[in-house]
């Protein structure tokens, strides 16, 4: 006796992947027609202005910090006068091993007189000497001061993401999150602008974009346009951002906006300049932020802005506000020539950035 066997009328498995697809696409297509959700003015407060007398000194120094690996090339090239700093071996040697620092830790000696620092430094994993700059001679101005931050990576690692590092390091300091810690101990420091994001990562925005720490006192203006789940609408209300409900998020109980930032332009810098309420900023560029046909470094890489973009900017900045201070790292140490490394291509971009923030700095402060 033969067992007969009933044969359905259709393919479960791919009638439950077509009602699947039918039911992400249509949420796609709310998700994209839906009006993009800005919070208006009577959801959060407005920024404070400041109308704080200037106390920036007229005195411009080029610092460059000995014993950072790169510097004794970078210095030959600079063809300006240089004032040596002794920055702490003990921090260089950990930099070099990995290690995060205390930000207690004296990383540049105090400065005897006041000025306005050009710092030059070199070796990108060392860019927390700027948190360092800031502390020791932009804070002794007593000014309110915005950081305008020409990078590729934020700088503002959370302290959860600290904890996934490292357990016994989540309250230390490296490169990668120098720009949380100046937001929370530097009390003269008003705002940061991020200029040149040239990656979208929701893990690493999400673990501190949701944190008050920030909220209201950061913007942001991509290198090219890039979408972002977060927890809040960061940043200041403004045409180079828009911020969604997250239709996917909601369905799952969850509270969550789709951040979508403009690329960069020359007239959405300019929108973003007129939301900055300091008189001074701080300048602080890493060359990584610049694109490979100019730039390159091997463990930083490169990012997606051009050198006359860049430099462009700057000059934008000096017409409009007081340069406090403002420094250049990201110089890789000269290794080898090769493909991957062209060290008169990293070189030629570091010197042009470095001249028109010097151009800026002595230009903007005689306008003032």
């Amino acid at each position: 006796m033969t067992s007969s066997r009933i044969t359905p009328l259709f393919d479960r498995d791919g009638f439950r992947f077509l009602v699947q697809f039918v039911i992400c696409f249509v949420i796609y297509t709310l998700q994209t027609i839906f009006a993009p959700y800005v919070p208006d003015n009577n959801e959060k407060e407005k920024p404070q202005q400041h109308f704080l007398i200037s106390n920036i000194p007229e005195e411009i120094k080029v610092i460059t910090p000995k014993g950072i690996p790169g510097m004794a090339a970078l210095c030959n090239a600079l063809a300006t006068s240089v004032h040596q700093v002794e920055i702490n071996p003990t921090f260089v040697i950990d930099v070099l091993a990995g290690y995060q620092v205390p930000t207690s830790t004296t990383i540049l000696p105090a400065a005897s007189t006041s000025f306005r620092p050009l710092f030059a430094n070199a070796n990108g994993s060392y860019h927390h000497v700027s948190y360092a700059v800031l502390k020791t001679c932009i804070e002794p101005m007593t000014t309110s001061y915005t950081l305008l931050l020409f990078d590729q990576h934020d700088d503002a690692r959370s302290l959860n993401a600290n904890r996934q590092r490292n357990a016994n390091q989540d309250k230390d300091m490296d490169c990668g999150n120098w720009v949380r810690f100046a937001m929370a101990d530097l009390k003269n420091l008003s705002h940061v602008t991020f200029i040149g994001r040239a990656f979208a990562t929701n893990r690493i925005w999400s673990e501190w974009a949701d944190q008050k720490l920030f909220k209201e006192h950061f913007d942001m203006l991509p290198a090219v346009p890039i979408s972002l789940y977060s927890l809040i609408c960061p940043g200041m209300k403004s045409p180079e951002y828009k911020c969604r409900y997250d239709l996917f998020s909601w369905l799952l109980g969850w509270k969550g906006y789709q951040m979508e930032y403009s690329g960069y332009s020359r007239e959405l810098f300019n929108d973003l300049l007129s939301r900055i309420h300091t008189k001074a900023v701080y300048i602080s560029i890493d060359l990584d932020v610049i694109r490979w046909e100019e730039f390159d470094d091997p463990r930083w890489k490169h990012g997606l802005m051009s050198v006359a973009e860049v430099t462009d900017a700057i000059s934008m900045i000096g017409k409009k506000f007081e340069i406090a201070g403002g420094d250049i790292t990201g110089f890789p140490p000269f290794l080898k020539p090769d493909k991957a490394y062209n060290h008169k291509k990293n070189e030629a971009s570091y010197l042009s950035l470095f001249k028109a923030l010097e151009q800026a700095m002595i230009r903007g402060k005689s306008t003032q």
